[in-house]
């Protein structure tokens, strides 16, 4: 790692909440009703979100600070073991306090390369937020902002934010900004009216697929601009290889960009 990627700092803010992933097996129908019956044979706890975004940043060697939200909200997941289907989900919503204007004013006027947003529209971080920390970033540092966002009215944030959002979520607003950067799974990444293949990739779990893409391609942006997009779809399919949430190592990133650079040329 180099002294100017230990060097680089951003700050995440969003939503947050725990992830419960229960491995299992369906072995044969609740006695007591017609829902199946399985048995767990492990569980293992993550950070998801905002937070899943931060864990991803750091395992590529960003130093991040972070604004999250105060929430108890949680998404259980049970999983069959020997397939790695999801079998069900549980959420639990938890009551979301507002993020005030006095909670990000002194931290966005400190010095950090980028500022990423996390949004999940669960009533922490309002459009006129965003576009506020968007302008005091722009004021003090012009530190470029990065939102990854479940809101469906795109057009009213600030042109210059990087706007990420996925393929249904580009189907459910109310317009989509000529900006934006839509993920579409296998049928890869669109900006500008420009596309990008997807990584084949032996996808097991698309969960937090979204967090690593943003993760990638902060870090692209911040170390090879020109590059960015790939990062971010890289890094995207390296974490679908895996059960729940996962953070791709650097060393990983850069196995899977050659990887990738591959495949292109190949078609």
């Amino acid at each position: 790692m180099t002294a100017q990627q230990k060097s680089l700092n951003v700050l995440v803010i969003g939503d947050t909440c725990t992830d419960i992933y229960y491995k299992c097996r369906n072995t044969r129908l609740n006695p007591e009703s017609s829902a199946p019956l399985v048995q767990v044979s492990s569980m293992f706890i993550k950070q998801g979100m905002a937070a899943n975004v931060a864990l991803c940043l750091e395992e590529l060697g960003i130093n991040v600070t972070t604004l999250f939200s105060d929430s108890n909200s949680s998404k259980t997941r049970y999983i069959n073991v020997v397939t790695n289907e999801q079998l069900l989900r549980v959420d639990f919503e938890d009551k979301i306090e507002p993020c005030s204007e006095e909670q990000v004013v002194n931290l966005v006027a400190k010095p950090f390369d980028a500022i990423v947003i996390s949004d999940y529209n669960k009533g922490f971080l309002s459009i006129n937020l965003i576009n506020l920390i968007n302008r005091l970033a722009k004021f003090h540092n012009n530190t470029p902002i990065f939102l990854d966002t479940k809101k469906k009215d795109l057009d009213k944030f600030d042109t210059n934010i990087y706007l990420k959002i996925n393929e249904h979520e580009a189907n459910a607003a109310t317009k989509v900004p000529r900006n934006a950067i839509v993920t579409m799974g296998g049928a890869g990444v669109t900006w500008y009216n420009e596309r990008w293949p997807a990584y084949k990739s032996n996808t097991i779990d698309v969960c937090g697929a979204g967090d690593a893409f943003l993760a990638g391609l902060v870090y692209g942006y911040l170390t090879s601009p020109d590059e960015c997009i790939e990062y971010g779809i890289v890094n995207a399919g390296i974490s679908v290889r895996h059960v729940g949430t996962y953070s791709p190592t650097l060393k990983e990133l850069k196995e899977g960009l050659n990887e990738y650079y591959q495949q292109c040329r190949k078609n």
